[in-house]
């Protein structure tokens, strides 16, 4: 039955030591996704065309996005990871974006700081804004000098984004483009800043320099207008448009109002210290664009960037071009000798001194009248070492989660995956006996293969990849029963033994391959389409897919073979049905109406429904921020609260209490909060609404939220305060934590009623603050393990946030459609190809679309009475994926006996569907039965836990009862009308006359 097993066995054994060898020899053999160990996700757009138009970069380059992605990614990894510390994963998605993904060891922090206006305030209409005199350095240096989101007057008051800060001055504003929102805000109102990550401040700097020359009167001469005329263009654009930038103006065409003179660009000059504050259309400066493409130096022809001084010992930023630029600058700066070389950084204009002779060596960029400081310099010094953007980075996608959360779920993952691995071992054993042990084994080398092609691969395993190994566990017991189910009809055939066993393998083959290729088919579309946990499930299932077909075909094969040369007498397999004769066809157009109603009834129901109920933020936009409580609290509680102190769509949040904090009498202490969107990107919507969500809730929620994690004040030299844990942790670790972060003599005790949260006391080392002495108490605990080997995380109060941008979710939408439909295109030219028949693969794609269509009208029905939380978002599009790949498995097997069948048998092709239908019966109980467990263990144990598993699991099980019975009473009755429509169609031709044979021609 096998040849060459020797060489069979060396071989597995060889795959087995290998893979052993990838999951222990490396201390993390794969890349754990951010849903099971925590992190920062986040995905940035670059707009190409803007950048094309407004001379940043040119069309050629364009045309190879994958390129500037691929330059982008490098430099945000510079920026952000340059020592490899953070294990940041930072790759270019698409044509025009890079995801981030930062795992929890290192969570970005946050900053908060409020201060007051100056005199000034903030009036209708001005770019610049000033805080009062007599904010203290500790305060000012909470505000990024790279820029930041500031908000104006409160919570219902306006937000205001910033580029820069320059001392009191923060410049570059950006404000909220609806009319009813530009606000006059008066001197002495309170501003705050908001939603500031360091990291992400240093992804979003542009860090553009770039060289100009500066217009002259001359430059004017016979262009028939001059740099007034120009320069009120710019100004009256401004003032009609108020909130836009001079660089956007960079950017139009003259159709749409801009410069009329092409190769003129306009930049404000920056605010020098000590100088008056004035808006950036009252400091214009005209530059030209360069005569020539050599001429064009950036920021990224830099070969060295230095601390340096100026002329007046003020530290200055020096700089040196590469060696192949050196001298194209040097011929550039002598040609312009006499006229001003204008260095933008960030879209400003820093200086713009007089070129007295050639530049050819280093050079150096000052502060202006007012200086740089050595913080300024040092900021300036790493961004540009870094490389220039060149194009902004515009923030679509944000999803940050809780390590505990992620512990959580993979606590909740890994019981499911070994509970129902227990279950179908037992049934295997127990059904199979010998058999079922052969079948274990090859199950134990197909989770081991499994897990060893991804560390290989460096694979990302997701909360979804948990689901896929779940999956590929029932996928590889399904394709072992088929094996043994054919063997049991040889058997009883009259075969040998050995021949039987022969034979139920060669002939069970065509029906895996057929059944393991269409799920691979549609787990790659999955890929392609889906992002983070969707791609990582993907991955997962396209891996299970590759080993189960092995396992199956070979090493099953090879253990069957060793129990024959043994001299085995018999199988010895139990027997679940006796052989039936039931006549389903009989039931087929009853079943078709039925089928067709329900059908009908779910599009009714999904589309009669508000999208708001039943989509998720991946389909309309939003945030989903998980909070955690002080105390235990209602829903309702807050509800209220975010109803009082917030706008928009948060304040009309869903709450969702999960179950596992807590019970419904006694109430809970961790909720998830979601805002969604209207689903389509709007020109008047404000950009900065969805990134302030947290900040929103975390001020609404301030008389609930949980305190901390680290809260310390210190009075008199005396400190005291609390720490918010994950979990519980020996005292003394705590004390020796404390002691490490300068609290001298640290008293530490447990607080009651509270697990994991601890009061401190001790002395202050002299100078320190207490926010101080927070910030190193948290550093202190970064990576720290208690004695008993536990982590000791803190407890955010906001453990958890997800934001999906406007503009993204069309997209996501749209490729989510073209994913089903496409994996139905391909499963009908794939069945078209196997069995030479249309009507196979038409009939499968009936049967698929009614499993669809079912299940998500039992989500809408799970979402509509909140049984279950189902949304329809990316992992729920995975679920129907996966629905279409299992249901298929049970249709081409049928399908795949029809066809044996057909030439064999004599009788109406009604009787040929109902005995393939008998004849495979039991394996397809058998096969749903044990997948359908496993699912069920999946759902029961994530039920409530707010885990994307729920909602999936839940499709699965409905997905799969549906795909039984469709296999059944769907996909038989159409195949049937088909097939007789085609004969008639056939039949109906009129009969063709024999063909003449030429003159000459034999006959």
């Amino acid at each position: 039955m096998v040849e060459n097993a020797r060489r069979k066995v060396i071989f597995i054994a060889a795959l087995l030591l290998v893979a052993i060898g990838l999951l222990v020899v490396p201390e993390k053999p794969f890349r754990m996704g951010l849903d099971l160990q925590g992190g920062t996700r986040l995905e940035y757009r670059f707009d190409f065309d803007a950048a094309v138009r407004a001379g940043m970069i040119d069309q050629a380059e364009a045309q190879d996005s994958y390129a500037l992605l691929a330059e982008f990614a490098n430099i945000i990894r510079e920026r952000i990871d340059p020592n490899g510390i953070l294990e940041a994963s930072i790759r270019p998605e698409g044509t025009d974006r890079i995801v981030i993904e930062i795992p929890s060891a290192v969570g970005a922090g946050r900053v908060q700081a409020s201060a007051e206006l100056g005199p000034e305030g903030l009036p209708s209409g001005r770019l610049i804004l000033t805080l009062a005199e007599g904010i203290s350095d500790d305060i000012l240096a909470k505000f990024p000098v790279s820029g930041g989101l500031l908000e104006i007057g409160g919570s219902r008051g306006e937000k205001v984004e910033y580029g820069s800060r320059d001392g009191r001055i923060f410049d570059e504003l950006r404000r909220a483009r609806q009319a009813t929102t530009q606000l006059d805000h008066p001197a002495g109102a309170q501003i705050e800043l908001i939603a500031t990550d360091p990291i992400e401040q240093l992804i979003e700097n542009p860090g553009t320099m770039f060289f100009f020359v500066a217009a002259k009167t001359g430059d004017f001469t016979g262009t028939g207008t001059d740099r007034t005329q120009e320069e009120q263009r710019v100004v009256s654009w401004l003032t009609e448009v108020p909130g836009r930038t001079v660089v956007e103006y960079n950017s139009l065409t003259s159709a749409e109002g801009g410069a009329r003179l092409e190769n003129l660009l306009w930049f404000p000059d920056k605010v020098g210290k000590g100088q008056p504050v004035t808006p950036p259309h009252e400091r214009l400066i005209p530059v030209l664009r360069p005569e020539n493409d050599e001429w064009r130096f950036t920021g990224g022809d830099l070969a060295r960037v230095y601390m340096a001084q100026d002329e007046m010992s003020l530290p200055a930023v020096g700089f040196e071009m590469k060696g192949a630029k050196k001298p194209k600058f040097g011929a550039f700066t002598e040609a312009h000798i006499g006229d001003q070389l204008a260095i933008v950084l960030n879209d400003e204009v820093v200086v713009a001194p007089t070129l007295q002779g050639a530049l050819t060596g280093q050079s150096v960029i000052n502060g202006g009248p007012g200086g740089y400081t050595t913080d300024e310099v040092n900021e300036l010094i790493s961004v540009l070492r870094s490389g220039s953007l060149r194009i902004k980075p515009v923030l679509e996608q944000k999803e940050l989660v809780g390590a505990t959360l992620g512990d959580d779920y993979v606590r909740r993952g890994a019981l499911s995956a070994v509970l129902g691995l227990a279950v179908v071992l037992l049934f295997m054993v127990g059904f199979y006996r010998r058999l079922g042990i052969y079948a274990s084994l090859s199950l134990f080398c197909n989770l081991v293969l499994l897990m060893g092609a991804m560390a290989f691969l460096k694979a990302t395993l997701t909360l979804p990849g948990v689901a896929g190994i779940i999956l590929t566990v029932g996928m590889a017991v399904d394709a072992n029963i088929l094996i043994y189910e054919r063997m049991r009809e040889e058997r009883k055939r009259g075969r040998k033994i050995a021949q039987a066993a022969k034979d139920g393998f060669d002939n069970a083959v065509s029906a895996i391959v057929d059944a393991n290729l269409t799920t691979l088919l549609t787990a790659i579309i999955l890929y392609n389409v889906g992002t983070g946990p969707v791609r990582g499930f993907a991955t997962t299932l396209i891996i299970g897919i590759l080993t189960t077909m092995f396992s199956a075909l070979v090493v099953t094969r090879l253990l069957v073979h060793m129990h024959v040369v043994r001299g085995a007498k018999e199988f010895g397999m139990a027997k679940i049905l006796p052989e039936t004769r039931i006549p389903f066809q009989r039931y087929g157009r009853p079943a078709l109406a039925i089928g067709g109603v329900l059908v009908l009834a779910s599009i009714l129901l999904f589309f009669s429904r508000p999208d708001k109920e039943q989509l998720s933020i991946d389909f309309l936009g939003g945030s989903a921020v998980t909070v955690r409580t002080e105390e235990p609290e209602s829903a309702d509680t807050i509800r209220r609260l975010l109803s009082e102190g917030t706008t928009g769509s948060i304040a009309e949040a869903t709450v969702q209490p999960l179950l596992a904090s807590g019970t419904r009498d006694a109430g809970f202490r961790t909720f998830r909060i979601t805002a969604k969107g209207e689903g389509e990107a709007s020109p008047d919507t404000d950009d900065t609404a969805t990134a302030t969500a947290e900040t929103q809730i975390a001020r609404a929620l301030g008389s609930v939220l949980q305190s901390g994690p680290v809260e310390v004040a210190v009075e008199g030299g005396a400190v005291s305060g609390r720490i918010y844990f994950e979990g519980e942790h020996p005292i003394a670790d705590i004390v020796a934590a404390l002691s490490d972060a300068n609290v001298t003599d640290p008293v530490v005790e447990s607080v009651a009623n509270a697990p994991g949260v601890y009061s401190l006391q001790g002395t202050a080392t002299a100078g320190m603050r207490g926010d101080s002495i927070a910030i190193a108490i948290e550093n202190t605990l970064v990576g720290r393990m208690d004695t008993g080997g536990l982590e000791m995380r803190l407890a955010k109060p906001i453990p958890g946030t997800s934001v999906v941008g406007a503009q993204v979710v069309g997209e996501l939408r749209d490729k989510a459609i073209l994913a089903i439909l496409f994996s139905l295109l391909v499963v009908v030219l794939y069945i078209r190809v196997r069995f030479a028949e249309y009507s196979y693969g038409f009939a499968a794609v009936a049967a698929l679309v009614h499993d669809v269509m079912v299940t998500l009208g039992a989500v809408a029905i799970a979402n509509w009475t909140g049984l279950v939380e189902a949304e329809v978002g990316l992992t729920m599009v995975a679920a129907f994926l996966t629905i279409i790949g299992y249901s298929l498995n049970d249709t081409i097997i049928i399908f795949d006996r029809v066809r044996e069948n057909r030439p064999r048998m004599k009788g109406s092709l009604e009787e040929i569907v109902d005995l393939s239908i008998n004849q495979t019966l039991s394996r397809t109980i058998l096969t749903s039965g044990t997948t359908l467990c496993t699912v069920t263990i999946l759902f029961i144990l994530n039920y409530g836990s707010g885990s994307i598993l729920e909602g999936f699991a839940f499709a699965l099980i409905i997905g799969m009862i549906a795909g039984t019975i469709s296999t059944v009473y769907i996909a038989g009755p159409v195949f049937i009308w088909l097939e007789r429509r085609a004969l008639r169609a056939e039949a109906s031709k009129p009969e063709q006359p024999p063909a003449v044979p030429r003159v000459g021609a034999s006959v």
